[in-house]
């Protein structure tokens, strides 16, 4: 059964956390179990120690295993850095190429219902004008800029017609 939502915490010298942390709080417990996050554990646990947020977490190596707990579920992906905000873009471009391979090789998995991608520079994915649009549809063999970007909440949906330019 698909059930598990991966969310890739995207560029770790923006406002993601902070989001990730408020939106995780208003899950109710049965949600909060299908939710997984790409990202750096130590990196996380830095930053909403800075922002003064507390909330459990624990790694977790294989999404297919059986955990069941309310505590945010991190899949670690390596990542440099001594601030925790102010990361260099040599090692967050590593981390975010990383955490969009890992994302996508998991999309593929019959227990993932989907990937939400939090905001990232395009200037991280060292290529020209690419957004994680076209990133991962590269990485499906999309061809042909068919593509399409979905931004959707309970009562709407919105697919533009151009992704990024």
């Amino acid at each position: 059964m698909k059930n598990k939502i991966i969310i890739i915490s995207g560029d770790p010298n923006s406002i993601n956390s902070e989001i990730i942390y408020k939106c995780i709080k208003k899950l109710n417990n049965s949600k909060k179990k299908k939710i997984y996050i790409i990202s750096n554990l130590l990196l996380l646990k830095k930053q909403f120690k800075k922002l003064n947020y507390s909330i459990e977490m624990i790694e977790v190596k294989n999404i297919n295993e059986n955990i069941k707990s309310n505590k945010l579920k991190v899949i670690n992906v390596d990542l440099k850095f001594k601030n925790p905000f102010k990361v260099p873009i040599k090692n967050a471009s590593k981390f975010i190429v990383n955490s969009l391979t890992l994302a996508h090789n998991l999309g593929l998995n019959k227990n993932v219902l989907g990937l939400i991608n939090c905001s990232i520079s395009k200037n991280l994915l060292n290529k020209n004008k690419i957004g994680v649009t076209e990133y991962l549809a590269s990485k499906c063999n999309v061809r042909g800029k068919s593509e399409a970007m979905l931004i959707k909440s309970k009562n709407f949906s919105v697919s533009p017609i151009t992704t990024h330019i």
